[in-house]
């Protein structure tokens, strides 16, 4: 009898697992055109009332729960940080007669691009996987239309 008393509850932990551990497959480079878009534009939003606003109209263009709205605010947090830093970090260096050097501003595109991919597949990994399947959709569209397929 007990143990049919824990089989609801190991069948609830399994498919609730199950979705957790769903891993994946990294963005492509037409999928990150658009996560770029997302986050850069959410974590430029201004104010945390326009980044609710921004994430709300995700929320209903790709029909995000919650959870879902959550990781992708955490993101845009994360992302904002990245953006305040490197505002920063321009500060310090423009202070120079000849700004930034080549150098700190490759290294700077190249950290906010590793931060991009690396928030990208978090998301991915975090969302439910038909969430993660409607968040490719938008960069094959624009790349499609970029390269003349979108006819």
């Amino acid at each position: 009898m007990k143990r049919c008393r824990l089989f609801p509850l190991l069948l609830v932990a399994c498919s609730v697992g199950a979705w957790a551990q769903v891993c994946q497959a990294p963005a492509t480079t037409e999928e990150l055109t658009y996560f770029r878009f997302m986050l850069l534009n959410l974590g430029q939003a201004g104010s945390s009332s326009a980044r609710q606003q921004a994430e709300s109209h995700l929320a209903i263009q790709f029909g995000l729960n919650q959870q879902e709205v959550g990781i992708i605010d955490g993101a845009a947090q994360q992302m904002a940080s990245l953006l305040q830093r490197e505002n920063r970090a321009f500060e310090a260096t423009s202070s120079d007669a000849s700004g930034p050097s080549a150098a700190t501003v490759e290294n700077l595109a190249a950290q906010r691009e590793q931060v991009i991919v690396d928030l990208a597949a978090r998301i991915l990994n975090s969302v439910r996987p038909e969430t993660a399947d409607q968040l490719r959709v938008p960069g094959h569209i624009v790349a499609n239309a970029v390269h003349g397929g979108g006819h």
